[in-house]
């Protein structure tokens, strides 16, 4: 296994702490310049390069030293690259397939997170060079992954000669779930330093709660995640709380009657939503919030704030259907989403590309 990253937030986790599988090395290739100099390096190069700057991450010579060296020792079937960014890794890769793990159509979740204004500013023209990246390599590639359907078409409208196929993420299913409380709880949680989260806690707030409470009074919200800014904060009140930063947001659904995710923005497939799922809570979503996963067993498809709150009106006044809907959000999960699922879909596709599809059947 080889690694790298910027030492900003990707240092290599220390020996003590690693589980990797018997057999597996870890090679890490960070770099020896402080964090500032590492990102003004990686915008420099990329710029001279014309490659997006992340993708410096992985223009390492040490790192492409290592590749060569694994692959003319071991000779592997197929190199699996993953993240944004690895997909150049093909030129070192000595004619071995790559199968590049894009996980989404990287030009559309570009500038998902929410930046601090210099940030956004040094980062103007990188979507042009994002997309530019996916066509030059893409096609390189023995196979591109994503992980919902509206991200491989938006990849092959880009690199028509790419092969993209979608293998969905899956979850751990945990513990049996812990009964839903009896009180109107619409809960919804995520990382709020990327943008369609807030999008959709402020949408949640401002335009569903409402709305419901319209016909169940003593209904209210509960926002767990990360970092939340200014614009999060403000949206807490009497009827609002928000569990910041904890220690495991999994942990905190026990307390959601129902998940309402009213995303309207944000690619790939909803980790979180899988998790509501597992943790056998009804899920009332809109199509961006259940790209990938889809409406039905247990997750319930609306396209609109209103929508959205007439869904959840109707499932809190019938808790017959409020408790049908949530185990069928469990059983589908352990069903169709799980690790084992997604690892069999990605083995099969390393034995097709490597001309292994025969041997190993």
């Amino acid at each position: 296994m080889l690694a790298a990253g910027a030492p900003a937030a990707e240092a290599p986790v220390p020996e003590g702490e690693r589980t990797l599988p018997e057999g597996t090395r870890l090679r890490w290739f960070g770099a020896d310049r402080s964090p500032a100099l590492d990102y003004a390096w990686r915008h420099v190069a990329g710029w001279r390069h014309r490659e997006p700057a992340h993708h410096s991450n992985d223009e390492r010579p040490a790192l492409h030293a290592a590749l060569r060296d694994e692959v003319a020792r071991d000779r592997p079937d197929v190199i699996h690259a993953f993240g944004w960014g690895t997909a150049g890794l093909w030129r070192y890769a000595d004619g071995v397939p790559v199968v590049h793990a894009a996980v989404d159509a990287w030009h559309r979740n570009a500038g998902n997170r929410l930046l601090p204004g210099w940030r956004r500013v040094a980062d103007i023209g990188q979507r042009g060079l994002v997309r530019a990246h996916e066509r030059r390599h893409y096609p390189h590639n023995a196979a591109v992954v994503v992980v919902a359907d509206r991200d491989a078409e938006a990849l092959r409208a880009l690199a028509p000669a790419a092969r993209v196929e979608v293998v969905p993420n899956g979850v751990d299913a945990g513990p049996e779930p812990a009964a839903l409380p009896d009180a109107p709880v619409l809960g919804f949680h995520g990382s709020f330093d990327a943008r369609h989260n807030i999008d959709a806690a402020a949408l949640l707030v401002r335009e569903v709660l409402p709305r419901v409470q319209a016909a169940i009074p003593s209904a209210r919200v509960l926002l767990v995640g990360r970092n939340p800014g200014p614009a999060v904060r403000a949206l807490t009140g009497d009827a609002v709380e928000l569990r910041a930063d904890v220690p495991d947001a999994r942990a905190e659904l026990a307390d959601m009657t129902v998940y309402v995710a009213p995303l309207v923005s944000g690619w790939g497939i909803k980790n979180k939503v899988l998790e509501a799922m597992a943790a056998g809570r009804a899920v009332v979503t809109t199509p961006a919030g259940s790209a990938g996963i889809g409406a039905g067993g247990g997750v319930v498809e609306a396209m609109d704030p209103a929508g959205v709150a007439a869904a959840v009106v109707a499932l809190l006044r019938d808790r017959s259907e409020l408790l049908a809907t949530a185990a069928a959000a469990r059983r589908r999960v352990t069903a169709d989403f799980t690790w084992e699922r997604s690892a069999g879909r990605i083995e099969r596709l390393w034995s097709d590309v490597a001309g292994l599809v025969g041997e190993r059947r």
